[in-house]
């Protein structure tokens, strides 16, 4: 029998596949003048999803166990949840859906620290527009 996160490492890791072979090729393209790959980051995360996938899959035990329905829910929330923040940058931009997301996030985890709860929320979506339109001259929706 095949664990639950078993079953993660191998979802992971056909993630991290999809990502490099389909979504990047797909979604990312280089504009005239650029002197950086705009898939650099992307690629790197995507082989990032798929060793640590591998290595998730191949380093448990066999005995298998769901995942509470309270934790299924909840990662079905977040997956909507991703899904309506990635449509939404088109609309309102990355910074707006990104902090909406985190907010989400942080809400869910049950984080009642303040100065934790303003890094997540601000800091984070904003350092990471921050990285990308003045590191990596890219800019984010």
């Amino acid at each position: 029998m095949i664990r639950s996160d078993v079953i993660l490492g191998g979802a992971v890791t056909i993630g991290g596949v999809a990502l490099l072979l389909w979504v990047i090729p797909n979604q990312v393209a280089m504009r005239p003048g650029e002197l950086r790959d705009p898939a650099l980051f992307p690629t790197v995360c995507a082989w990032l999803l798929i060793g640590l996938g591998l290595a998730h899959f191949v380093s448990r035990d066999r005995a298998f166990s769901w995942p509470p329905l309270r934790d299924l829910g909840r990662l079905i929330i977040i997956l909507g949840a991703m899904l309506v923040a990635v449509w939404a940058q088109r609309y309102v931009g990355y910074i707006l859906s990104s902090v909406a997301m985190a907010a989400l996030l942080v809400t869910m985890m049950g984080e009642r620290r303040i100065h934790w709860l303003v890094l997540s929320i601000l800091g984070l979506p904003i350092g990471v527009w921050a990285l990308f339109e003045f590191i990596f001259q890219h800019q984010l929706p």
